[in-house]
């Protein structure tokens, strides 16, 4: 299932996919400085988010539940 994003700019700031991923500045920071979080990029110093980007990294880390147990 693909992660729909397309109700969001092209171009997310920091807060924005915070607000998007209900979660805080500070995590998504640490995601960042890790390696584990969104790819993003710099404007100047400024931290932005692609959309697709966003939508790869939410499919690639979404928890693939099974249909029925044994």
């Amino acid at each position: 299932m693909k992660c729909d994003l397309s109700n969001y700019p092209e171009v997310l700031t920091p807060t924005e996919v915070c607000e998007l991923l209900h979660v805080k500045r500070n995590t998504l920071a640490i995601w960042r400085c890790g390696g584990q979080g969104p790819e993003y990029f710099k404007a100047g110093r400024t931290v932005l988010y692609t959309r697709t980007a966003l939508a790869e990294w939410i499919e690639r880390n979404s928890v693939k539940t099974g249909g029925s147990q044994p």
